[in-house]
C-alpha cells in the first residue's frame, strides 16, 4: 500500500482473501442450487473468501491514478 501511495496512486479499496474451506464450498453449492432466488450471497468472490490481514493469502488493491 505504501508503494502504491508513493507512486502517486490513491487507494480506493483493498481486501485480503483466503482459500475456501470444504463447508463454505458446500454452502455455496446449496445456495446456488436451491436458493438462487435470494439476493444475499455469503461468498461473493467464491472460491476466494474475504479474510483479515493475518489469515489472508491474497491481496486485492483497487487504485485510482
Amino acid at each position: 500500500m505504501k508503494l502504491a501511495e508513493n507512486s502517486g496512486y490513491k487507494i480506493i479499496t483493498w481486501n485480503y482473501f483466503r482459500s475456501s474451506k470444504i463447508i463454505e464450498g458446500d454452502i455455496n453449492k446449496i445456495k446456488g442450487k436451491y436458493f438462487n432466488f435470494l439476493k444475499y450471497d455469503p461468498y461473493p468472490f467464491y472460491p476466494k473468501i474475504i479474510s483479515n490481514n493475518t489469515a489472508g493469502t491474497d491481496i486485492r488493491i483497487i487504485l485510482k491514478n
